[in-house]
Order: C-alpha cells, then sequence, then structure tokens
C-alpha cells in the first residue's frame, strides 16, 4: 500500500495551507484546514531556506532550529490556560522534512497596544491583570516567556491569548546556551539587565509587561527607536515618566516600579503585581478566575508516574529502531491513566512520531468503534484502492478523510476476512510511513470484542513494526482484560503515595501547597487518586475565594461528608441556570458532543457560549478537535439530577434528531441506544437488528449476537400479531444463529435453528421450515455430521420443491453435491452440481451459478486444462461479483495454469504475482502458486520475469477481469 500523493500546500499529509498570516526570523504561520477534523488551524513552520535538512542531527543550524520548535511545542502543549495560545499537534512535511506545529486559530486578532487604542482604563488594566495572570501560571511551572512584546499578546474575543514561545525556557533548565542565546528577545521591550548580558528571570517578563503597560496607556512607546543605539542606550539608562500618564498617583507607581531598571525593586511575583494594581485601581480586576484556576489544577506537571513513562519512553525509542512494543496500561477511575497518556503524546510527536488516538464507548457499540480515528487516517496516510476504500467506508459510513474518488460502499471481502484485511492495511500503512507510529486506544474497558481482537493481533506484530501501541482501561470495571490479551505487559497506576501527593499540592497551590495541613487533609480525602485530590483542591478553592487563599483559611475536617455527588454537582453549579438544560441534553447525547445535533434539538441555544461556560468550569474539554466531557464521572453527575421521565423524553428528542440530520442506517447502533433508553421498543428492535445485519456484515459476530438478542427482547413487546411476532422471532433467531457460526458458536447456532424449526413447524409456515431444515443441514455438515446433515437437506429439498422454490431447490441441491462429494461419490456429486448450476442460471440466481461452477471444478488442479477460458472466465466475474475471494483466487490458479499450457507463460506469471501477494492467500493454493512460480522463473528470460512479476503486484481483480472480457 504506497503512502498517499500529496501536494505541495498539504502538511503531514493533513493540513492543507491557505495563506499566509505570520512571519518571524525563525518561522512562518499558515492558515490551514485540518482534513482530519476539518477545522481550520494555524500552523507554524520553520522557514526552509534558513534549515537546509532539519531531519539531519548533524546540521548544527538546522538542528538548533528544529529542537527550537520542538521546545517551543513541548512547552505549550503542557500548558493549559485562558489567556495562553493552544497547540495541536507535531509533525514534519513530508516533502522538505521541516518540523511544524498547529494551534487554535485567532480570527480577526490584533495586538494588544492596537486594540487598546480606544479602549477604557478599566478595559487596558483588565488586560494586564489577564497578561499577568497568563505569567502567574507560566512563572508557577517554572517557564520564562522571555519575548512579550505587543505582537505577542494579542486580543481574541474580549481576553488576551499569549503566544510566541520560541525564547522561552524552563528556569531550572541546564543548557549549554551562553550570552548568544540569553539576550535573545525584542529590544524594545527586552529588561536592561538581561540586554547586559545577565541570566533571564520572571522579573524580566514582569519589565517586559511594564513596558506594554506604559504604552497602552500613553499610547506611544515611551524610548526613541530611531536607531538601534539610540534605543539600547534608553533601555538601559532612561526612565520613562510615568507621571505623564492619565491614570491616578497609584496606578502610574504600580507601571513605574514594573519597569525599573534594577529587577530587585520590581515586584517579586506577577501574583504581587495584580494584587499592587487591583488595589491602587479600586476594584477587583480578575477575570475569568474559574478558568485560570483550572489550568493550575488541570495542567501541574506530571507527578508519581517517573517509571511508567521511562517505559513507555524506552518504547517508543525502540520504535524508531524499528522494533515496536504494545503495552496495556491499568488503573482505576480518576487515577490519572489519561494525564500519562497526554504527556507520552506529547514527547512522541516532539520525537518525530505520529500519534492516533481513539476512545471506546458504552452508548453505542458499532463493528470496530474502537478503531474508527485509525481508520480516518489511512484514508490520509495512503492511496486506498477502492476495495480498501469501500472496506472503511462499510465500517465508518460518515468517513470523510478518503481519497476524492467515490469509493464502494460495500467490500468485496467475506465478512470473516475483514478483520485479516484491516490488519494487512494497519500493516502497509505503518510499512510505508518514514516515521514511527504511536496509536493509543483509551476506555478499552467499554471495547467488543473484535476490537480488542484486532488490538491483540496487531500487538502481536509490534516486534517487526516501528509501532507502539497502547491500550488504556479501568482495572476497576474490567480486571480480567488482561487475561483476554495475555501476551501485552501491563502497566498498573496505583494511586499517589504521600509524597507525590506533596508535590502535586505545592504543583497547584504555589506556597500554599507546602503547609501541612493542607497536605494532610489531601491524603486524608484522596488516599491518592488525583481526579478525587484536584476536586478537593477545587472546592477548597471555591471556599476560600481563590487558590492562594486555601493557605489562608481553616480548613474542614473533611471534604467528602456528602459523597463525590455532592462535589460534582457543586462544580456542575458553577455553569449558569440557563445552560443546565442544554447540559442534560449534551449528558445524553454522550461523553464526546455531536454539537450539529445539539444545536437542532435546541435551535435557540447559544452553542458557543455554552461550550465556553461549561469550560470555563471545567466540565467541558476539547480533545484532538472533539468536545467532551472533561470526566465521566461529570456527565454522570449530570444524568443522575435527570428525573426518569425527562431522561426518557430527552433521549426521544435525541433520537428523532439523528432520523432527520443523518441517515438512519449509518447510525443504527447509535439509534437502537437512544430509542432504547426513550422506552420505545419498536424502534429499538427495529433498529437494533439493522445493527446486527452491519455487524454480520462487517464480520462483528460477537457484536451481531447481542444485537440480534436485543432485538429479539425488545420485539416481543411490539404491536405485531401474533403470528407476525413469532414470524419475527424465526427470523431475528435465524440471525442470530448465522452470527454464532461466524465464531464457531455451532452448539448455540443448532440450538436456535432447532428453536425455529420448532415455532415454523406450529405456524405451518413451509417456506420457514424448508429455510431452517437447510441451515440445520449447514451446521451438521460443519461438524462433520454428514449422515444427519444429509436428512435435513432432503427434507428442506421436498418442502421446496412441494412449494416450486426453483431458487431453494437450486441451494439444497448444491449441498447434497457436497455431501456426495464428502461421501465420494463424485460422479453424483457432478450431476448434483450441474443441477444446480442449470436450476440457477434459470433463475438468474448469481450465488448458486458461482457456488454450483465452484464446485463443479475438480479437486485435482492439473486437470483444469480440460476447461475451456469461457468458462473459466464465466466462474471468474461470478466470484469476483460475488466477493468470494478464496473462490476466485483458486479460479485465478486454474487460469494461470491453462496460460502455461498455452505457453503465455508471462501471462501465467502475472497472475501467479497477483496470487501470491493477495494478503487472504489461503494457504492450501500457496504451495502449489508457489511451485507454479518457481518453474516460470527458471523458464523464462530473469528481465521478463521481473517485468511481468511487477505487473501482477499491480493487478486488482476488477482490472483482470477487464482484461479477461476484452
Amino acid at each position: 500500500m504506497p503512502p498517499r500523493q500529496t501536494s505541495s500546500n498539504l502538511i503531514g499529509k493533513r493540513y492543507e495551507l491557505q495563506n499566509t498570516i505570520g512571519r518571524g526570523g525563525m518561522g512562518v504561520v499558515y492558515r490551514a484546514i485540518d482534513h482530519l477534523t476539518g477545522q481550520l488551524v494555524a500552523l507554524k513552520q520553520v522557514i526552509a531556506q534558513d534549515t537546509p535538512n532539519l531531519m539531519d542531527s548533524e546540521n548544527g543550524g538546522g538542528r538548533h532550529f528544529r529542537l527550537a520548535l520542538a521546545q517551543e511545542f513541548k512547552l505549550l502543549a503542557s500548558l493549559h490556560h485562558p489567556y495562553i495560545i493552544e497547540v495541536k499537534d507535531y509533525g514534519f512535511d513530508d516533502q522538505n522534512h521541516q518540523p511544524y506545529f498547529t494551534m487554535e486559530l485567532l480570527e480577526n486578532a490584533y495586538p494588544i497596544t492596537q486594540v487598546t487604542q480606544n479602549s477604557s482604563l478599566q478595559e487596558k488594566l483588565t488586560y494586564l491583570v489577564q497578561m499577568l495572570q497568563a505569567l502567574t501560571y507560566l512563572h508557577r511551572r517554572g517557564i520564562l516567556h522571555r519575548d512579550l512584546k505587543p505582537a505577542n499578546v494579542l486580543v481574541f474575543q474580549g481576553q488576551i491569548k499569549v503566544l510566541d514561545f520560541g525564547l522561552s525556557t524552563m528556569q531550572d533548565r541546564n543548557t549549554s546556551q551562553s550570552s548568544i542565546t540569553q539576550t535573545a528577545g525584542t529590544i524594545a521591550y527586552l529588561a536592561p539587565e538581561v540586554l547586559m548580558g545577565s541570566t533571564p528571570s520572571e522579573s524580566a517578563d514582569l519589565y517586559a509587561v511594564g513596558m506594554i503597560a506604559y504604552e497602552i496607556l500613553a499610547n506611544q512607546y515611551p524610548f526613541n527607536d530611531a536607531s538601534v543605539a539610540t534605543l539600547i542606550n534608553d533601555v538601559i539608562h532612561t526612565y520613562p515618566d510615568c507621571s505623564q500618564l492619565d491614570i491616578s498617583a497609584d496606578l502610574a507607581l504600580v507601571i513605574e516600579r514594573l519597569i525599573q531598571k534594577d529587577p530587585e525593586a520590581r515586584y517579586p511575583t506577577a501574583r504581587d503585581a495584580i494584587h499592587a494594581l487591583e488595589t491602587a485601581y479600586g476594584t477587583p480586576l480578575l477575570t475569568n478566575t474559574i478558568a485560570t484556576r483550572e489550568s493550575f489544577l488541570q495542567s501541574a506537571r506530571l507527578i508519581g508516574r517517573d517509571s511508567e513513562l521511562y517505559q513507555l519512553h524506552t518504547s517508543l525509542k525502540n520504535a524508531q529502531a524499528g522494533i515496536g512494543s504494545a503495552w496495556l496500561i491499568g488503573g482505576e477511575s480518576g487515577v490519572g491513566k489519561s494525564r500519562l497518556l497526554d504527556e507520552l503524546r506529547n514527547l512522541a510527536m516532539v520525537n518525530g512520531a505520529l500519534v492516533m488516538r481513539d476512545y471506546s464507548s458504552h452508548e453505542a457499540q458499532t463493528p470496530y468503534h474502537s478503531w474508527r480515528a485509525i481508520l480516518q487516517w489511512l484514508g490520509l496516510l495512503t492511496d486506498l484502492n477502492p476495495a480498501d476504500a469501500g472496506l472503511i467506508k462499510l465500517l465508518v459510513p460518515d468517513i470523510f478523510t478518503l481519497p476524492t474518488h467515490d469509493p464502494k460502499t460495500a467490500s468485496e471481502l467475506e465478512p470473516d476476512k475483514i478483520e485479516a484485511r484491516l490488519l494487512h492495511m494497519l500493516e502497509q500503512m505503518l510499512i510505508a510511513q518514514n516515521q514511527p507510529i504511536v496509536i493509543i486506544l483509551e476506555d478499552l474497558h467499554w471495547a467488543s470484542s473484535e476490537s480488542l481482537s484486532l488490538f491483540a493481533h496487531l500487538a502481536g506484530m509490534t516486534k517487526d513494526l516501528p509501532l507502539v501501541l497502547i491500550g488504556s482501561y479501568r482495572d476497576d470495571e474490567r480486571p480480567n482484560l488482561p487475561a483476554l490479551l495475555p501476551d501485552i505487559p501491563v502497566i498498573k497506576l496505583n494511586r499517589l503515595n504521600d509524597q507525590d501527593i506533596a508535590q502535586l499540592s505545592k504543583a497547584m497551590l504555589g506556597e500554599a501547597g507546602k503547609q501541612a495541613d493542607v497536605i494532610n487533609l489531601l491524603q486524608q480525602e484522596t488516599k491518592g487518586n488525583v481526579f478525587f485530590l484536584i476536586e478537593v483542591v477545587r472546592t477548597l478553592a471555591a471556599d476560600a475565594g481563590d487558590l492562594e487563599q486555601i493557605g489562608h483559611i481553616t480548613l474542614p475536617q473533611n471534604v467528602f461528608s456528602g459523597g463525590i455527588q455532592q462535589i460534582i454537582t457543586r462544580r456542575l453549579s458553577f455553569i449558569p441556570q440557563q445552560y443546565q438544560h442544554p447540559l442534560c441534553y449534551a449528558a445524553a447525547i454522550g461523553r464526546q458532543q455531536d454539537l450539529k445535533l445539539l444545536s437542532h434539538i435546541l435551535p435557540d441555544l447559544n452553542i458557543e457560549h455554552f461550550l465556553a461556560e461549561c469550560a470555563n468550569a471545567a466540565v467541558f474539554e476539547i480533545r484532538d478537535g472533539v468536545w467532551q466531557f472533561v470526566h465521566d464521572k461529570l456527565r454522570d453527575g449530570v444524568l443522575a439530577t435527570i428525573a426518569p421521565q425527562d431522561l426518557r423524553d430527552i433521549h426521544h428528542q435525541i433520537a428523532q434528531a439523528i432520523e432527520t440530520l443523518y441517515i438512519a442506517d449509518n447510525h443504527a447502533a447509535l439509534l437502537t441506544y437512544h430509542w432504547g433508553m426513550a422506552n420505545q421498543p419498536e424502534k429499538e428492535s427495529y433498529y437494533a437488528s439493522m445493527a446486527g445485519e452491519q455487524a454480520l456484515r462487517s464480520g462483528a459476530y460477537h457484536q451481531a449476537v447481542t444485537y440480534f438478542e436485543r432485538s429479539l427482547q425488545t420485539s416481543q413487546l411490539n404491536m405485531l400479531s401474533p403470528r407476525d411476532s413469532q414470524l419475527r422471532r424465526v427470523y431475528l433467531q435465524n440471525r442470530k444463529a448465522e452470527a454464532y457460526l461466524g465464531f464457531g458458536g455451532y452448539d448455540q447456532a443448532y440450538e436456535l435453528y432447532q428453536e425455529s424449526l420448532t415455532i415454523s413447524e406450529h405456524l405451518n409456515e413451509k417456506p420457514a421450515i424448508a429455510e431452517v431444515l437447510y441451515h440445520l443441514g449447514n451446521v451438521d455438515f460443519v461438524r462433520n455430521l454428514v449422515d444427519r446433515a444429509e436428512t435435513y437437506y432432503q427434507d428442506s429439498l421436498a418442502i421446496y420443491r412441494e412449494l416450486n422454490d426453483r431458487a431453494g431447490i437450486a441451494r439444497v441441491v448444491h449441498s447434497l453435491g457436497n455431501i456426495a462429494y464428502e461421501k465420494g461419490n463424485d460422479e453424483q456429486a457432478k450431476l448434483l452440481y450441474q443441477e444446480s448450476l442449470s436450476l440457477s442460471r434459470q433463475v438468474g440466481d448469481q450465488w448458486g451459478m458461482a457456488g454450483a461452477l465452484t464446485t463443479q471444478t475438480v479437486p485435482d488442479l492439473s486437470e483444469a486444462a480440460s476447461q475451456d477460458i469461457p468458462q473459466i472466465i464465466q466462474k471468474f466475474a461470478l466470484h469476483v461479483q460475488q466477493k468470494q475471494v478464496k473462490a476466485a483466487l483458486n479460479t485465478l490458479l486454474h487460469l494461470a495454469q491453462q496460460h502455461i499450457l498455452n505457453d503465455h507463460k508471462p501471462s501465467a506469471l502475472s497472475l501467479l504475482a497477483f496470487i501470491l501477494n493477495h494478503p487472504e492467500l489461503p494457504a492450501e493454493l500457496e504451495d502449489e502458486a508457489e511451485q507454479l512460480t518457481f518453474e516460470l522463473q527458471n523458464a523464462l528470460d530473469s528481465q521478463l520475469v521481473n517485468i511481468s512479476w511487477e505487473r501482477g503486484k499491480s493487478y486488482t481483480f476488477e482490472s483482470i477481469l477487464t482484461s479477461l472480457k476484452s
């Protein structure tokens, strides 16, 4: 499977560049569309001419810029604050190997100095406080910005966004970079001591804030910037006259202290500067306090997971060397699995890996649901042939990452071959990439058996691939999962110990977090569960008014006296009352949000304001471009507040909206869930049956059993007549039995068919009786109960003859031919196959024709020469049309031998190349095909062998059929 061809303006096979929106010394920023999510983003890339080959670690200059961009992304990826730009993805351009990262696109955002020219004093001070809040957050995490200036402090939708962290450093970071880099920055806003060679500090960032503050209050820059020399002299020696500002004397003193030449004379911290501004102004200026508080709680540095992260980092390094691995990460709900995986994601991306992530859901399971996002990536990374595109479309009907051609909506594969094909596609995709890949599947405790089976099979292939495959699960909900995946090592995440709790307390609360009574309360109340720990701190902060004040209040003896539900209810209360009702609909929709659906149900809802309020309250977050509840516990907390009848009504509206907005067939599993929750058994049964058919067609046999059983249970509550209800039961039991057969559940299938036979005989429904007898014969035949199978077939045949059902007769006669052949009666078998073929031709039963032609093929391959070419072509065409891959390959093998006998050896070799490279080649055909290939290689010129072989590798069933017909 070749990598997908990309155009010059497509970066990372994912981002299509539209126009340039910014340019600096190190990089350029583009407006781009993300073809994976359909969203607009800003993409920052190193300027190519400055870095001839950034992937070359020996290239000094290139390596410097590459590391600088990687460091910027790594810093930003760890930051989650309302006043700091949000980054999304990191990677390398396919053509020039230039690194890039993407971030939120700030449409119509302007520098703070431009926006505030006509603003009120309060608005100007509010923006300054927001900037200082961002610095408080950065400095708490040990990060210095080092390049604060108006161009890097934008105003977007009424709030500050600090960006461009290309020069940012960690304060405690060991670095060999000396005076060349420590004086980097923009001179006009650079602190005097840094300009003279001192080490950058928090105080230098505060100086830059002071200079920006002076400029927006005076509406002009204070120094003479006509020349660099003059500007440097002013920065070092000249004091701006703050008394000339149109502000109070108290405010002027605050600005004056921020821009002192001596760093020791400035405010010690950004928090102190905020307090001074508010005191001087006389009114609190803090805004978005919940969101800023959450930035400290949710994105404190990773603590207590050093050994686990080291294991995963080592596996990533091994994958870069082509030696992959698979891991399970287990732990109780709230212990920090997702936080660890977030850290690994960022680490992997800056080390050149492509990271793909998906989630399992317990609301509605479609076939291979846990792999939907991964399958979307396939459409971006590789040039899919129509059959592969059709398979992905079958599993992900609403996918929009497929190539522009119209893919087939159904695969040519038999259902039981789908997993093998998916594995083949994934393997080829991994091989085709020039970078390691990390696949993360979260919440495997909800994954279906088919998704787990694919996970297990891919895990078995990792040692030969540049792949790190990781699955996380809640071991308190599915403790036996490792037993289902016995060959995959488990990383167990335990609760934080007392030392880790103390470190996390300090990271979130600063100095207050060091106090013994605070640490003791956190240890007592949470026992080291990270989710509970953050909830306790959040509750304490709400009571104290701010995180910083927790150390100044009398702490309660306990926080969870009302249980976790009380804590969650309190958190949800931060969302304005007008959005509580929409929040109920969001919870019923699921953890991940369908905004189109929500807007349709609630047309008067201001969706942007709703999302913003939910995000500010830390109830919602954006993960991989999708809005979702921060944690399932929050969603469950919302659902617990809804009265049962109200919840049924909400699910009813959701189901109706899905039917209106989308193609119902593509959302059968989801509709089954919502109609079931709405207590509408007729609808639930209908869609459960449809979901079962889709699962059966996709080879997801265990899911098919579940859905057909659900349809059976709810069909008893339908308003059907007794006879129709019983006939529907027969139909559903037969489909359920077929699903059991898919994974070898012969005993269960036999029992279901026997029940169907009893019902059909009681109703005297002869067509149903004949069909069930036929299926019973099939079950016994595969169980090698040949004599009893023959009896069932004969009984079925008698009824079909009585009904004059020629299609039914053809199928049963074909099966009787199999019985005769199994018993060694070849002549009788041949006569029965011929009768079946004749009947199939009369009724146009293409399945029967293909089946009859297949079984007329003599088992001895050497006798293929006695068959006419037209008959072989006819047989092959039918197999292709009916998607019978094994039979089609068998027929091509016959055709290859016919070509050899007719001295068309190059054509024969091309067919053999196609056969031997087909991912579903049966073992029983492989030996014969390899032997023929060996003989042809010895008989033909080596150049002709290579040409014929490469030609055959590019064949498809369709191209072969077209060639044969012409």
